[in-house]
């Protein structure tokens, strides 16, 4: 691994991928593009894209012209998209964090502000991170199944845009009242468990959002998967655990069970819909892994370190 990533980043072929459907998106892309451009990163191509569909046509046409670097501005969907086309190969992945949740930049300490993440991709170092799969789906936050997978996808943009990160709180709040309990056996590595429940998160380590709260402030292991799921079917104690999740609260572990291993495998009666990171994925049974070193992501210099040691712990 380079010591400096300046001189990776203005060498490489680059180009910018900006999804002008995320939360400061369409705003963004002129903005990223100028400021790029003056850290002296060259690009091949610019994409404004809107949808998944036109996400994947970029990237595709993005590797197929010689790019290995590139920069994509969106929020947590899009970022996990894209990680899901580049993962075990050897392209780099600059980004931009333009979404409303944001979880996977914030944990490898990229700033908000597209410009300062700009500086990230011009001056960063290229370290591998561990990805999540899910049904052979690679994504970098969180797998949801359960009624609040429906509503974490049908959130329209326009609460997105207006509620911030609020609108996922205020979004599972509304699933969890109105949620019906479900069968789910639940296996973590050699662990069994048959319970009734109305939502099992399978997250990314500690990157999926509020790791740190699901696990009761405790590091989650290297290489490890986040798994969060309610102890009670009881409405009154859901409720509660969604106004601590909205208010970023701890939740009281007599509420919310937390585990983690590097496998996951889900059924459940009746069969339960799949979001991955806030897009329709399927239906159970889902097996999850987790893949280490699976995507080289331009991190600050002063986090490359830690987040290098705990990719090569992990592996």
């Amino acid at each position: 691994m380079q010591a400096d990533g300046t001189g990776y980043s203005r060498a490489a072929k680059a180009v910018l991928i900006v999804n002008t459907r995320s939360r400061r998106g369409a705003r963004s892309f002129r903005a990223a593009h100028g400021e790029l451009k003056r850290l002296g990163i060259r690009l091949l191509a610019s994409y404004p894209v809107h949808g998944e569909r036109d996400l994947l046509r970029a990237v595709r046409a993005s590797l197929a012209g010689g790019a290995r670097l590139l920069v994509v501005g969106g929020g947590d969907g899009t970022i996990s998209a894209v990680a899901d086309a580049l993962a075990q190969s050897d392209a780099v992945l600059g980004l931009l964090p333009l979404g409303t949740g944001n979880d996977f930049v914030r944990a490898l300490g990229i700033p908000w502000d597209p410009v300062a993440a700009c500086r990230v991709v011009a001056e960063g170092v290229p370290v591998p991170v561990p990805l999540a799969r899910v049904n052979g789906i690679y994504y970098t936050g969180t797998a949801l199944i359960g009624y609040p997978a429906h509503a974490n996808h049908t959130i329209p943009n326009w609460l997105k845009k207006a509620g911030g990160r609020l609108a996922y709180p205020l979004a599972a709040l509304y699933a969890l009242s109105h949620t019906r309990p479900f069968v789910a056996h639940l296996q973590v590595d050699e662990e069994v468990f048959a319970l009734q429940t109305t939502v099992i998160a399978i997250g990314n380590g500690r990157y999926s959002g509020q790791a740190e709260l699901a696990a009761g402030w405790a590091p989650v292991p290297a290489g490890r998967l986040l798994v969060r799921l309610p102890r009670t079917p009881n409405r009154r104690a859901l409720l509660r655990l969604g106004v601590d999740f909205a208010l970023n609260r701890q939740p009281s572990p007599e509420l919310l069970l937390s585990l983690s291993g590097r496998t996951v495998s889900v059924t459940a009666d009746p069969a339960q819909e799949l979001d991955v990171d806030g897009e329709h994925r399927g239906w159970t049974p889902v097996r999850a892994a987790s893949v280490p070193a699976a995507l080289r992501v331009l991190v600050p210099s002063a986090v490359a370190e830690y987040t290098a040691g705990r990719a090569s712990t992990a592996a």
